[in-house]
């Protein structure tokens, strides 16, 4: 288990887990960890800028479902290229599996589409 995926265990939330169960039907109740978004914010920024971040986003398919929110978030975290986001992006959907990390990714990676259109 890597560096990343240790933390998000350390951060869980049993009561948010039973939560996000319940508001995530399509995703298998056992990848689901119970890392708040703020937590997993803070994870991908912590992580977005260095080695262990660009080894976790390599590392698909992940395992559990906060991974991909994880996974998400430090997208939008990084600094890449066209070319690199297109790349990263293509190699992430076909693991989306669920709205909560359709919309975390949308919502990450906006910003870098938004200033390409300028």
């Amino acid at each position: 288990m890597n560096e990343i995926t240790k933390e998000i265990f350390k951060l869980c939330d049993e009561k948010y887990k039973q939560f996000s169960k319940k508001l995530i039907p399509t995703v298998d109740k056992e990848r689901i960890l119970g890392l708040r978004a703020p937590l997993a914010k803070a994870i991908a920024k912590k992580y977005a800028k260095s080695s262990l971040g660009a080894e976790f986003i390599s590392s698909l398919p992940h395992k559990y479902h906060d991974e991909d929110i994880v996974h998400a978030y430090m997208l939008g975290q990084m600094e890449l290229s066209c070319e690199e986001m297109k790349e990263r992006l293509l190699a992430l959907l076909p693991y989306v599996d669920s709205w909560a990390v359709c919309d975390t990714l949308a919502s990450s990676v906006s910003r870098f589409f938004q200033e390409s259109r300028d």
